[in-house]
């Protein structure tokens, strides 16, 4: 399975055929849930073939919501009762790698041109990347400057690695499914090809993961500042319970299907701004910072993973940052049925790196 960045990177300049199987299948293993979701192309459309969602809790006798590690095993059985819930037909599929299993990072080098930059980075990477650089695939990118660095030697790369053991792992995976390997990717990537409408605005993504909240800064399609704090949703159940003193299982329940009640909605609220008072901070730190060295503004926030579908969440995150709030809807890149829009507007923005890794192959 080929780790490839700056093909990944290219996902939006043209496309391109998956073989003949039209179906195309996009799997993102988060860290309290399982996510597939698969799409067809026609001649006039890319459709929605099906989706699904297992959560991993009960795999590893732990409640849903709960964060785990399956083994490889634990893994096999995830997938495959997900694709079989879900009614997956396709083989084709492209896994999202979860940033916990990889590395990202901008790095700025002084450096003339492309060829001295390319020569830099094995020795430049050994000072950001934590492991032997023989233990990972590694790629980078060079970022296109700022107009007020046009007439110096700074220049950003995204550097990126996964390690071999978690490529192995994947590859194996994909393969006791039957999947054949489209290239891997990581799930930053993923969610950007789902979100990004406007290839000439830049564009700012708050991901609410179950374990991590992640910022991401785009211009155009590239991604140009990564900012992750292991803080997520997981946590706020945790919270939650705490509060009102009851188990984990009935916080959760009381977060996915009760928050707005009288009777919670202001206990939901406290845990949820009590849990991402810190990762929003940082997040706020992190635009400023881009704002000033590159002068450009932002207009919204788009809002994705399983945190986007809390109550109160967009109202909360566009008075933290001042700007409107979009929990986006990946689906809305495809066709579907209309019978299924309330559905997916709920649903959506927790599907966004597995639509986002299931459009690769039309779109790179």
């Amino acid at each position: 399975m080929a780790f490839d960045l700056k093909n990944t990177l290219s996902f939006l300049k043209r496309e391109t055929s998956i073989g003949g199987d039209d179906r195309s299948v996009g799997i993102d293993i988060g860290a309290s849930a399982i996510k597939v979701v698969e799409l067809r192309k026609t001649n006039s459309a890319i459709t929605l073939s099906t989706y699904g969602e297992l959560q991993l809790g009960p795999y590893s006798d732990q409640p849903t919501g709960a964060t785990v590690k399956l083994d490889h095993d634990q893994s096999i059985k995830a997938l495959v009762d997900v694709i079989r819930e879900a009614g997956v037909a396709g083989k084709n599929g492209v896994l999202a790698v979860p940033l916990a299993s990889s590395f990202l990072t901008t790095i700025s080098l002084n450096a003339k041109d492309s060829v001295e930059v390319a020569k830099m980075i094995p020795v430049e990477a050994r000072k950001y990347i934590p492991i032997p650089l023989n233990e990972v695939a590694l790629d980078w990118y060079e970022l296109e400057q700022n107009a007020k660095d046009s007439k110096s030697e700074k220049r950003d790369v995204l550097l990126a690695a996964i390690q071999n053991d978690s490529l192995t792992h994947y590859q194996r995976l994909m393969s006791a499914v039957g999947m054949h390997g489209q290239p891997t990717e990581i799930e930053t990537f993923s969610a950007i090809r789902a979100v990004v409408e406007n290839l000439e605005a830049p564009s700012l993504i708050i991901d609410l993961g179950a374990s991590m909240s992640k910022l991401y800064i785009i211009k155009g399609t590239t991604l140009q500042k990564l900012h992750r704090v292991k803080v997520g949703g997981e946590q706020i159940t945790k919270h939650l319970a705490d509060l009102k003193n009851i188990t984990f299982e009935e916080a959760e329940i009381i977060k996915r299907q009760m928050a707005s009640s009288e009777e919670h909605a202001r206990d939901v609220k406290t845990a949820m701004t009590a849990t991402l008072e810190r990762p929003f901070q940082e997040f706020q730190r992190v635009i400023r910072q881009y704002q000033n060295e590159s002068e450009i503004k932002f207009s919204s926030v788009y809002v994705i993973g399983g945190g986007a579908q809390l109550d109160q969440i967009s109202e909360y995150i566009s008075e933290v940052f001042s700007l409107p709030a979009i929990i986006h809807n990946p689906f809305s890149k495809v066709a579907y049925p209309a019978f299924m829009e309330d559905v997916l507007d709920e649903l959506g923005s927790s599907f966004a790196v597995a639509t986002g890794a299931a459009l690769r192959p039309y779109l790179e």
